[in-house]
């Protein structure tokens, strides 16, 4: 679902009126040999800093032989030593000497981290980035050359199946009709239908894009954003008319080479976009494309549009092939886009119930053993890490569903903020463990999606050759790694990354960490206290925080620190701030951690503290 409109205006003009980078299209084909520094990149000879093994037969390759081959975009920020790759669907975030990644937001480990080498030329791990662009890599015993191929992918585009004939196509979930663009392509569908992509060519599309009505939403101000945003284009159409059943504003505006054309529709539940971006390569086609985008209408007109939705009797029918899987799944939820072939994830909606979501992943029994042994680990794991004053775990147990054998363990949610049932559920066969989690929304009375999904839950067998081995991609806690600042240093766990200067988030627990070391006027530990109690008795509340625990001294590894826990609620659920002042040679040591409510476990409050006792000043 795109969440603000706005964005997707912006996205649009970006990509019509702005340059973009230019991706490699067609195969990619990258051979050689370890030790050699002259490459083959798509049939060239390319010399490049030579790549070497590491660790557990880790190649690691500089970034240029990405950049050529699969033409990503690379960025450098100096300060963190950090690398960001970007490609069509993935972003991916490294960083020199760190073990764990980011793949589309997400914490993945690698086997070993980047690394400078040579005259500061950076090397990255090729299997890694490689499998995560899309490409098969290879190792030939004979010659003992490395062999990275990806085919090229030609849009997948697909005709509105059964309505090529038809005069006119909609959606009755949520509700419109349009006149059939037969010289288009459907390139892209989200699965719940809420995201349409029509392409004619790569310089004629548009799409169609529906969002839920946030409480905050202010048309007139949504019209002058985006009026504002088509300020270095010529605008020829800023049309609004806010009387009758909805909303709706028009908007059309052209550069020399591209025409764009933009209509939304303002409803008491829904904001529906469209589109378009045209070439004026061809004025009488362009002026076509126009007309028929605009012959869009909200409403469903059952006599005579096909329907493009995939809702049937309230529920929607997801189906992997490759996982080899089916289920059910209540038509108000969406599907999270995702590159996994083995992970996916779907969420609520519908704005009385924001807490319900549904997840699914398969994994290699030769690498987390059998269903009953998985539902241990993730047991163990996710007690560990969930609140226990407000989590409560039943015991794991053997089911059944379908007649498909399985162990489970339920746990309840219950806050100010939430009242949620979450079931766990693992089945096996063959040579993999399936893993269903799903999640209601009690104070919704949504109890029922738990039942409706698991017994439509069938496994009809994944296909081994091509999905091969899956590991589970669960960060250990144990491991560590280092991260240096202006003049110190600390230990973080592996799923934490750096997201601004001196600034670190867990992707596992929600956790915030920012560390703050400076000269002070303070001369001891007793003054930098009494700054603290001054700061807390000054500070303005109004955003609703109180204190839990006053300050105190507390003792984290050899150091004193002056402590103080704030607690704050607001809609999407309550966050717990921990700050820690300290004087270590002769400066003022603060660590400001956030915590979401449901993190605030034991496990947790022991990490931020191992954290902080870390903590070496030169």
């Amino acid at each position: 679902m795109k969440k603000i409109i706005s964005l997707l205006l912006a996205f649009v003009m970006i990509m019509a009126l702005c340059p973009v980078v230019s991706f490699a299209e067609g195969d990619v084909e990258i051979s050689f040999r370890v030790g050699e520094s002259v490459l083959k990149i798509n049939g060239e000879d390319t010399p490049v800093e030579t790549p070497y093994v590491v660790g557990d037969g880790v190649t690691l390759v500089p970034v240029r032989v990405i950049t050529e081959a699969f033409g990503a975009k690379v960025g450098w920020i100096e300060e963190t030593e950090t690398v960001t790759l970007e490609y069509p669907g993935v972003n991916i975030v490294l960083q020199i000497g760190n073990v764990v990644a980011e793949v589309n937001g997400r914490a993945e480990n690698l086997l070993s981290a980047p690394e400078l080498a040579g005259e500061g030329h950076t090397m990255v791990p090729l299997r890694f980035i490689s499998e995560n662009f899309g490409a098969e890599v290879s190792y030939d015993d004979a010659t003992e050359a490395i062999l990275v191929v990806k085919k090229g992918e030609q849009a997948e585009k697909t005709t509105v199946v059964g309505a090529v004939d038809s005069d006119f196509i909609g959606d009755s979930y949520f509700g419109w009709t349009m006149e059939n663009p037969k010289d288009f392509t459907m390139a892209d569908r989200s699965f719940e239908g809420s995201y349409t992509v029509f392409e004619y060519d790569s310089d004629n599309f548009f799409y169609i894009s529906y969002d839920l009505v946030n409480e905050d939403y202010d048309f007139e101000r949504e019209f002058s954003m985006h009026k504002n945003s088509l300020s270095n284009t010529t605008l020829v159409k800023a049309d609004k008319n806010t009387e009758g059943k909805y909303k709706y504003a028009h908007f059309q505006a052209k550069t020399k080479e591209e025409f764009l054309n933009v209509r939304y529709f303002v409803t008491d539940k829904y904001i529906a976009e469209i589109v378009g971006s045209f070439s004026n390569d061809d004025a009488q086609k362009r002026d076509e494309f126009v007309r028929i985008m605009d012959t869009f209408s909200i409403g469903f007109d059952s006599a005579k549009a096909y329907d493009l939705s995939s809702s049937k009797d309230g529920k929607r029918l997801f189906e992997d092939k490759t996982a080899g899987v089916s289920f059910m799944i209540p038509d108000y939820f969406a599907q999270v886009t995702s590159e996994s072939q083995t992970r996916f994830e779907f969420y609520s909606f519908k704005s009385a119930d924001d807490k319900s979501d549904i997840a699914f992943q398969i994994l290699s029994k030769s690498e987390v053993g059998s269903a009953k042994e998985l539902a241990q680990t993730d047991y163990n794991h996710n007690k560990s890490l969930l609140n226990e004053e407000l989590v409560e775990f039943g015991e794991i147990t053997e089911s059944e569903y379908n007649g498909q054998g399985a162990y489970e363990y339920s746990y309840s949610i219950k806050s100010n903020n939430e009242d949620t049932l979450c079931k766990d559920v693992f089945f096996e066969k063959d040579e993999y463990v399936y893993n269903i989690s799903v999640k209601a929304d009690l104070a919704d009375s949504s109890s029922h999606i738990i039942d409706e999904v698991l017994n439509s839950f069938v496994i009809n067998g994944a296909d081994a050759e091509e999905l091969g081995i899956i590991m589970r991609n669960v960060p250990d806690s144990e491991d560590v790694f280092k991260e240096k600042g202006d003049g110190w240093t600390i230990e973080l766990p592996a799923s934490y990354l750096e997201v601004s200067e001196d600034c670190y988030y867990d992707n596992v627990s929600g956790v915030m960490v920012l560390v703050s070391i400076s000269k002070t006027d303070a001369k001891n530990y007793a003054e930098v206290k009494k700054s603290i109690n001054s700061f807390i008795k000054e500070r303005d509340m109004s955003d609703g925080s109180v204190v839990v625990e006053k300050v105190t001294d507390v003792s984290v590894g050899s150091q004193k620190y002056a402590r103080i826990i704030l607690k704050r609620d607001d809609d999407e659920g309550a966050v717990y701030t921990r700050i820690y002042s300290g004087y270590i040679k002769g400066k003022t040591v603060t660590f400001l951690v956030s915590v979401p409510e449901l993190g605030y476990s034991e496990k947790t409050k022991t990490t931020i503290e191992k954290i902080i006792s870390s903590l070496v000043i030169e």
